[in-house]
């Protein structure tokens, strides 16, 4: 994305979510007044005058920009060093993941930088409505070598793209396709069902970089009849076997 290049259009699940998040949003705002607290609609401006509650408020600091769902106001009195708005982040699933509450640091530390003083606390509001307050204290210590990183890219775009690792986030990438194509044109490790980072840099480690080279590893070994009844466990150079003769291999034969 630093490099201007463009992926497929966005997955329906991310669009689905995008759609309840606002729908949460929404909720949680007509709550709010109907609370008898002060809405102000900022529609992606900074933040003017005063208001128990800022909606949709664009917050920047130096070269950094987030838009924070909204920033309630502390009714209770602040301490020293402590921002007076609390963010709140609206989403459109019912359970938290962690990029949920790294995305609510993220609007915290930009608060935080803007106003002088960060928020120890912000909320996330769920599809069902359900608001869960989060510390950040934690979560801000992990953006700072984010960032860097980010602003170290920004000033040098690198000239090739980052090495390719398939996870469970890849279905829902908008360079899933490309990456895809990628892995397979090399014969990635990274194909392979179960390999983790981990795993792959010890098979680096001993020269193995592709499935074929991968598949030859792969010793059948004799089973003794105490452990026959024992299930086999998942095998990665037995499957890049199958992947490189394109057959089934059985642990074992079936009794019947």
């Amino acid at each position: 994305l630093l490099r201007g290049e463009q992926g497929e259009f966005a997955h329906q699940y991310v669009v689905l979510m995008e759609v309840q998040a606002v729908a949460s949003l929404k909720t949680f705002l007509d709550s709010s007044e109907q609370a008898g607290l002060s809405v102000q609609y900022c529609n992606g401006a900074e933040p003017a005058g005063k208001a128990d509650v800022f909606a949709q408020v664009s917050l920047k600091a130096n070269d950094l920009q987030a838009t924070a769902d909204a920033l309630v106001s502390l009714k209770t009195p602040v301490g020293k060093g402590q921002s007076p708005y609390e963010p709140h982040l609206a989403i459109g699933s019912h359970s938290i993941a962690k990029e949920d509450k790294i995305r609510l640091a993220f609007m915290g530390h930009v608060l935080g930088i803007g106003h002088r003083h960060p928020p120890h606390t912000g909320v996330i509001i769920n599809a069902a409505g359900d608001a869960q307050r989060i510390k950040l204290a934690k979560l801000m210590a992990y953006l700072g070598p984010v960032i860097d990183t980010l602003k170290a890219w920004k000033d040098a775009p690198a000239t090739v793209p980052p090495p390719i690792l398939l996870n469970e986030h890849c279905p829902i990438c908008p360079f899933k396709k490309k990456c895809l194509e990628q892995a397979e044109k090399v014969e990635s490790l990274t194909l392979l069902d179960r390999m983790t980072p981990k795993v792959m840099r010890k098979y680096h480690k001993k020269g193995i970089f592709t499935i074929t080279q991968l598949s030859y590893l792969f010793k059948p070994r004799r089973q003794r009849k105490k452990r026959k009844d024992r299930p086999a466990g998942f095998n990665l150079e037995l499957q890049a076997l199958a992947l490189r003769t394109g057959k089934i291999y059985l642990h074992q034969t079936p009794a019947i």
